[in-house]
């Protein structure tokens, strides 16, 4: 078991990914064969190094589900993300999907066996690029179905996914999307907060399984007041005040211990 700090997993992982990004042509061909080599080992190396930096932020984690009019929750997941916090859409691997199916359908709509094989091969391809190997159950369709609007083909999709794969194509997508975000920003924080937009009934409790802790946010303004970074900044403290001893924090602190992580735990409002 590594005892890497989190600090030392992210060098590590940027050293490897800007390697293994690297042209074996930009050398002279003398030293071609070993540099090849390295970039090859930088590769191998990524997943690996993924693994343990998705371990390590997620073991101080919340998720923070936002709930209310859809224009606050937007003003809200903005304001966050300037904050600090990461968004995850759990709605989005749907969205791709649909992105995949919707030009195959017809006019009549209909979603059908070809729209199936689709389907299963946009849904492999995404799964697996996100690190999930395992194989797939095929979607099962039994009737023809007439769909007329976006909005329900990617209810329509996710209904179709969870029947099949239950909720694996959720966590994976999900967990992927946390970390290739928090890659991006060099998260190195104390405290890893994420904003949830987009999640089903199905796939809720699945998503926040993710994290160390969870709860809904309303992030509806009281009467007067405005979704801004304030309001944002205080809403999120709110959550994070301590119910333990451990101090509250906002993103953007430095990480504590490796032993003073919170326990896994839900909160309903």
């Amino acid at each position: 078991m590594s005892n890497k700090t989190l600090d030392e997993v992210l060098t590590e992982y940027d050293k490897a990914d800007k390697l293994s990004r690297k042209d074996p042509d930009s050398v002279p061909a003398a030293t071609r064969p070993g540099f090849e080599i390295s970039i090859r080992r930088a590769k191998d190396a990524l997943p690996g190094l993924r693994a343990q930096y998705t371990s390590l932020i997620m073991k101080n984690s919340i998720g923070l589900f936002l709930q209310g009019e859809e224009a606050n929750v937007q003003k809200f997941m903005t304001a966050a993300v300037i904050e600090g916090a990461i968004h995850l859409n759990a709605g989005e691997l749907f969205e791709k999907l649909v992105d995949v199916i919707q030009p195959t359908m017809g006019g009549r709509r209909e979603f059908s066996v070809t729209q199936v094989g689709l389907l299963d091969n946009t849904l492999r391809e995404l799964c697996e690029k996100a690190g999930h190997k395992a194989p797939l159950n095929r979607t099962n369709l039994t009737n023809l179905r007439v769909v007329q609007s976006r909005a329900k083909l990617v209810d329509y999709v996710r209904q179709l996914v969870f029947e099949n794969n239950g909720n694996i194509p959720s966590l994976t997508a999900g967990q992927s999307t946390i970390t290739m975000k928090a890659l991006k920003k060099q998260f190195k924080d104390r405290r890893l907060v994420v904003v949830v937009t987009g999640a089903g009934s199905q796939d809720r409790g699945a998503i926040a399984s993710l994290f160390t802790k969870s709860t809904n946010l309303s992030v509806d303004p009281p009467q007067g007041e405005e979704v801004d970074a304030r309001f944002a900044r205080e809403r999120i403290m709110q959550v994070l005040r301590p119910t333990s001893a451990a101090p509250a924090q906002v993103p953007g602190e430095q990480n504590p211990p490796a032993n003073q992580t919170e326990q896994n735990q839900q909160e309903q409002p």
